[in-house]
C-alpha cells in the first residue's frame, strides 16, 4: 500500500514541468542544506580533504553549489518516471552512441565504467540510442522495498535491465548467449566493503581504495572497456561521451584499467566538482588501519 502512495504522489509530482520542478528544488535547497543538514559533515570534510589548498570561502561556495545540485538531482530523478522518449534524448544526449558501431568492435559486448557525477539515472536512457545492444546497469537494492520498486521502474522504463550487483557475474554471461552484444555499466566510484580492496591509490589529494569487481569481471569477459564521461551542459541538460579505457581487457596488468578509470572520474569532477556526488562516505576506510590490502 505504502509503495503506490508514494508513487502515486512522485508519478503526479513527475508531470509538472521542469520549470516548476527547479522551483521545487529551489525551495528545498535551504531546507537540506541549513534546516536537515543532510550528511553536512561527511560533505564538508570531503571537500576540504581534497581541496585543502583552496581558501575556506572557495571550498564553502562548493558545498553550498553542491546541495543546490543534489536537489536538482531528486527532482530530476523524479522526472524520469514521466518524461517522454523525446524530452529524454533532447535532455541526455549521447555525442557519440556510433562508438559501440566501430569496425573493430564488430560483435563484442561492452563493460561501461563512470561515476556518481552529472545525472546518473538519466544514463538508463541509453536504449534510446542504440538498437543493436542489450543494455543492463547494476543496482544494489534498498532497504526500503517502497523506494526500491520505485527506483527499478524509473530505471528500467527505457529498456535497461537492472542487474543484482551480487548477480552480476551469472547475469552477464546470460546475457551473452543472446543474439545480441550487451554493454553493462558499472558506477564504481564508491568505497568498496573493507574485505574487498585490493588496490589503493590518490584520488582528489587522498589515500583512495579503489572498487575492482568490474575490472576482475571484465578480464574474465574479455569485453571491451569504456568510460562514459557525463558533462552538465546547463540546468537540465547533460551530454554524455564515450571513451576506449582497454579494447582488450584480458590483456590488461591488474589494476591498470581501474586507475586509469579513476584519473578519468577525477578529470571530470575537476571540470565542475559541484557535480559529483560528495555525501557519500567515499573515504570511510584508512589506509594505514587495513595494511595497504584491505586485510585489518
Amino acid at each position: 500500500m505504502g509503495y503506490y502512495i508514494v508513487y502515486s504522489l512522485l508519478w503526479l509530482m513527475s508531470r509538472m514541468p521542469m520549470g516548476v520542478l527547479y522551483v521545487i528544488s529551489d525551495l528545498c535547497y535551504p531546507i537540506v542544506r541549513y534546516v536537515v543538514r543532510y550528511r553536512y559533515g561527511v560533505v564538508r570534510g570531503n571537500v576540504d580533504n581534497s581541496f585543502p589548498e583552496w581558501e575556506e570561502s572557495r571550498r564553502r561556495a562548493l558545498v553550498n553549489r553542491f546541495y543546490r545540485y543534489l536537489c536538482d538531482c531528486f527532482v530530476e530523478s523524479v522526472a524520469l518516471m514521466g518524461m517522454s522518449e523525446r524530452e529524454i534524448r533532447r535532455r541526455f544526449v549521447f555525442t557519440n552512441p556510433d562508438f559501440f558501431s566501430r569496425e573493430e568492435f564488430a560483435g563484442r559486448s561492452f563493460v561501461a565504467v563512470f561515476g556518481h557525477y552529472g545525472n546518473w539515472e538519466w544514463v538508463s536512457s541509453l536504449p534510446l540510442w542504440v538498437n543493436n545492444l542489450n543494455v543492463a546497469t547494476l543496482y544494489k537494492p534498498l532497504r526500503n522495498n517502497v523506494f526500491d520498486r520505485m527506483f527499478l521502474t524509473m530505471r528500467t522504463r527505457f529498456g535497461t535491465k537492472c542487474i543484482d550487483k551480487k548477480k552480476v557475474l551469472r547475469e552477464m554471461l546470460l546475457l551473452r548467449r543472446e543474439t545480441k552484444p550487451y554493454v553493462v555499466a558499472f558506477i564504481a566510484d564508491q568505497t568498496p566493503s573493507v574485505h574487498n580492496i585490493h588496490y589503493w591509490t590518490k584520488f582528489l589529494n587522498q589515500d583512495s581504495a579503489v572498487l575492482t569487481g568490474w575490472e576482475t569481471i571484465s578480464k574474465k569477459t574479455g569485453d571491451v572497456v569504456i568510460y562514459l564521461d557525463i558533462r552538465r551542459v546547463r540546468r537540465g541538460y547533460y551530454e554524455a561521451e564515450l571513451s576506449l579505457v582497454s579494447a582488450d581487457a584480458k590483456s590488461e596488468p591488474d589494476y591498470a584499467m581501474s586507475e586509469r578509470y579513476i584519473r578519468l572520474v577525477e578529470e571530470s569532477i575537476m571540470r565542475d566538482p559541484s557535480c559529483w556526488l560528495w555525501s557519500h562516505k567515499r573515504w570511510k576506510h584508512k589506509k594505514e588501519c587495513t595494511n595497504g590490502d584491505g586485510r585489518m
